[in-house]
């Protein structure tokens, strides 16, 4: 059995923003960063850079990987490269190391890290039910959109997330279609609505919310099905999320 407090190393790949993260989760969810790294990347430079960041993220969480219990992995949508290479990486860690290894949704995570945002703090308190809708930059004027509703947590206090529909990729004017069509309060946010000009200018959109993927919030998204004693057929099984035909794919 694990103990009740878990650490995780999450890591995304899935844009030129590789996130990375050492997480310390208690059984009760409540977490704490330990180290964190983001890393503007160029062309394809993710699996030289990978190793020593992921190293030096290690030391400076006072960890080691043979204290690692879980490995959290961003699954995309996104970069056909960066994902690929992200999860080589981990998987290699967790069959190396016999550590379990999990993955999802990036957009999730962006998601997950708007909602424990401060900039969302008066929703939070009036649990306040929100469409939020992150967004990255796909090219060729499309999106990756991810739909997430926030609703209240049941009898204790604030909100939870829970997925709306299924991760797509979309035309920006076919996304505003789709988010038109709810009467929710809708909130658009990431790097997609920078890439778009229609998206940019729509009054949902914010600036103050993550604009990329993020590995601790990764990371608590993974954390139940770290939970399962290491399995060398669950790494194996473990695949990134392509929305599109590979000679199609965004790689920057």
């Amino acid at each position: 059995m694990l103990s009740a407090v878990m650490l995780v190393l999450g890591l995304d790949t899935s844009t030129w923003r590789l996130d990375a993260a050492v997480v310390s989760i208690e059984g009760t969810g409540q977490s704490r960063v330990l180290a964190k790294a983001t890393v503007e990347t160029r062309r394809r430079m993710h699996s030289q850079l990978l190793p020593g960041v992921l190293l030096d993220l290690l030391e400076e969480g006072g960890s080691s990987l043979d204290r690692i219990d879980g490995l959290a992995i961003g699954l995309g949508p996104g970069s056909f490269t960066g994902l690929r290479t992200g999860l080589s990486t981990l998987a290699s860690m967790a069959y190396g190391g016999r550590i379990p290894l999990e993955g999802a949704s990036s957009l999730e995570s962006m998601a997950l890290a708007a909602l424990d945002s401060d900039a969302m703090s008066r929703m939070k308190r009036e649990s306040k039910e929100t469409l939020l809708v992150p967004l990255q930059d796909a090219r060729r004027g499309r999106v990756y959109a991810g739909f997430y509703r926030t609703r209240p947590a049941g009898s204790s206090s604030g909100l939870v997330l829970e997925r709306e529909r299924d991760d797509a990729i979309m035309e920006a004017d076919a996304l505003l279609d789709v988010v038109n069509g709810y009467e929710d309060t809708a909130v658009l946010f990431g790097s997609g609505v920078e890439a778009c000009s229609v998206l940019a200018e729509d009054v949902r959109a914010r600036r103050d919310l993550p604009m990329s993927p993020c590995a601790a919030a990764l990371s608590r998204l993974c954390r139940p099905g770290l939970l399962q004693k290491y399995a060398p057929e669950r790494v194996f099984s473990v695949r990134p999320v392509y929305l599109r035909q590979a000679r199609d794919l965004y790689r920057g």
